[in-house]
């Protein structure tokens, strides 16, 4: 951790002993608060609280998913349109030094990957692809976008960053929000794990979120991959980046997800293991100490897990993920992918089958939360 945000006012070994020397009564204001503080959410993300104090926090945190969001979890899916990249992020199958055949989906072909999640209910998508110039252009996104707009009421990317007026255009065209992690928010690290391609700059990605909110999206998105560093410290500057978007543009809707790094071709050894117990934590820390924001799991985790937390934080939840340009298309027509995915999808259950698993726990599913009027 760096303080790369104001509202990171101590250095990384002051928080974490902050964070370590929690306290039962820390523990008792921090649970009994009308209204959260950042000192508050240090007190959550404690060794203490993951000990002693879960079930209080699974209570709280579901009392306030409720009030705010009701039983509804909307439901959305991922387009891979390219898994060609230009970065050599050590940890990740699309690397450039990683060799397996590419793909990169042409125009119509993307279509016809949105065209498949119609056909399965999805009425929101989330456009992504590798460091690819020759598909991460406006040549190349704005008919995409124009078609989709046509499909779908919910339309988000999760590219490498661009500047504000790409992200102007891709606005106009029809997107509405954009996520983009970090990966690792401390530099070291990130230096260490970036060694080649655009991606190795730091501050460039640091600041994407901050473009997109001057560009004027709706919904901007932050996150770590969880594993790469200390999660403690991963997850106190996943809240300060937050509030520091919210301050560029007070009318963001903010957004946090919370990937684990999966095993991917190459074996990476994870440096810094995250268990389903401290993610869980953190997720519960972050609907306490931000109640109105969207949080997102994904099906790198279990379907019981899932099921779990999109009870008692969670909002969003993705279904029938599939990883690899074409790969919508292929399960259609009963074709094993041989592709190498993004990450290791753990959560394989149909669409048709996480709806039955949401009714089934009295959870609402949602496929449209959202109208282009809304903006």
């Amino acid at each position: 951790m760096v303080k790369v945000f104001p509202e990171i006012k101590y250095s990384e070994k002051e928080l974490l002993g902050r964070i370590n020397s929690t306290t039962a009564a820390d523990m008792d204001r921090a649970l009994c608060a009308g209204e959260t503080s950042f000192n508050d959410f240090l007190s959550l993300i404690s060794p203490l609280a993951g000990e002693q104090y879960m079930d209080a926090m699974r209570e709280k945190s579901e009392r306030i998913r409720k009030m705010r969001f009701g039983n509804v979890a909307r439901l959305y899916a991922p387009i891979y349109f390219s898994n060609y990249c230009v970065n050599g992020c050590v940890y990740c199958g699309f690397r450039t030094s990683n060799h397996f055949k590419r793909r990169r989906l042409s125009i119509d072909e993307t279509i016809a990957e949105a065209e498949v999640l119609r056909k399965w209910g999805m009425e929101s998508v989330l456009l992504i692809a590798g460091s690819d110039p020759l598909t991460v252009n406006l040549e190349y996104m704005l008919p995409v976008v124009r078609r989709l707009r046509e499909m779908f009421a919910y339309i988000s990317i999760e590219l490498h960053p661009q500047t504000v007026d790409f992200y102007r255009e891709l606005i106009k065209a029809g997107v509405h929000g954009m996520t983009i992690y970090q990966e690792t928010y401390d530099q070291e690290t990130y230096r260490k794990l970036h060694p080649t391609g655009p991606k190795s700059v730091y501050g460039n990605r640091v600041v994407a979120p901050e473009n997109g909110a001057r560009a004027g999206f709706y919904n901007i998105g932050v996150g770590a991959l969880l594993g790469l560093y200390d999660w403690r410290s991963e997850a106190v500057s996943m809240a300060a980046h937050t509030l520091h978007v919210r301050k560029i543009n007070w009318q963001v809707r903010n957004q946090v997800s919370f990937p684990r790094i999966t095993p991917m071709e190459g074996g990476f050894e994870v440096p810094h293991p995250v268990s389903r117990h401290d993610l869980e934590q953190m997720m519960l820390a972050f609907r306490i100490y931000f109640p109105e924001i969207d949080m997102f799991i994904s099906t790198r985790e279990p379907h019981a897990f899932r099921m779990n937390v999109i009870q008692t934080c969670a909002t969003h939840i993705s279904a029938g993920s599939k990883v690899n340009p074409g790969g919508y298309v292929e399960s259609e027509k009963q074709k094993e992918s041989a592709d190498v995915g993004q990450f290791t999808v753990v959560d394989d259950h149909s669409v048709p089958n996480v709806v039955a698993s949401l009714k089934k726990i009295n959870m609402e599913p949602v496929f449209k939360d959202w109208d282009p009027l809304f903006q």
